[in-house]
């Protein structure tokens, strides 16, 4: 009978779950091993009586479990109330033009968001922008020069042959180039535009840039 009273310990400290089910079976376990414990002692052979150490261990175990469960339930408080201040925090960014990494543009009615371009320096003056379909099909291919201070690019959503380009998500790379159009290196792609709305995608908080969603950890800059 001890076995299988450490086995329920085990089972409830191992079993994963929310805590309030972690505590409802916790309890019922208690509630049984006392039953069984108060059975035990009041039948005993008084030549080979329970050991009293033994007791006390299983005992604490119980008292372990639940020591581990009200922690973890504290946990989940503070955790929820970290998500709350993080979307708090990120509403401010709503109506906001800002600058964020991402590899991916949203195409809606030929029109998509701008993606933001690197300031020339000595070794690139250019960059070479490829943009692809979710096939993989490369779609538009354009050269731009950069200047000193940094600008924009924005896609008309046209391809290569001059037709407009199916709506949907398209993939976004950029190399740098230089003055005799030779690759020098990637350039991290980034995009800007507004912010219309905060989402919330498991823990993390996300900025919605019309169809463009991403990460609120990519966001690069504030302002235009």
């Amino acid at each position: 009978m001890t076995s299988a009273i450490a086995s329920a310990v085990t089972a409830t400290g191992s079993r994963s779950g929310t805590t309030d089910a972690a505590t409802s079976e916790l309890t019922g376990n208690i509630d049984t091993f006392l039953k069984l414990l108060t059975t035990q002692l009041r039948n005993q052979d008084p030549t080979d009586p329970m050991d009293p150490n033994e007791m006390v261990g299983q005992l604490s175990q119980f008292a372990m479990v639940e020591q581990q469960i009200a922690v973890n339930r504290h946990m989940n408080s503070l955790i929820s109330l970290q998500r709350s201040a993080v979307m708090l925090d990120a509403a401010g960014l709503v109506g906001q033009t800002v600058e964020v990494e991402s590899q991916s543009l949203e195409l809606r009615g030929g029109a998509t968001q701008a993606l933001a371009l690197p300031s020339a320096d000595g070794a690139v003056g250019q960059v070479r922008i490829a943009i692809t379909n979710q096939a993989g099909d490369k779609v538009r291919e354009a050269v731009v020069p950069l200047d000193a201070n940094g600008s924009s690019w924005r896609w008309d959503g046209r391809t290569d042959a001059g037709r407009a380009a199916a709506d949907g998500t398209y993939s976004v790379t950029v190399a740098g180039l230089d003055s005799s159009g030779r690759s020098r290196r990637n350039i991290t792609s980034a995009v800007s535009g507004t912010v219309t709305s905060i989402e919330r995608s498991g823990d993390l908080a996300m900025l919605a840039l019309g169809n463009l969603v991403v990460p609120a950890d990519a966001l690069r800059r504030v302002g235009p």
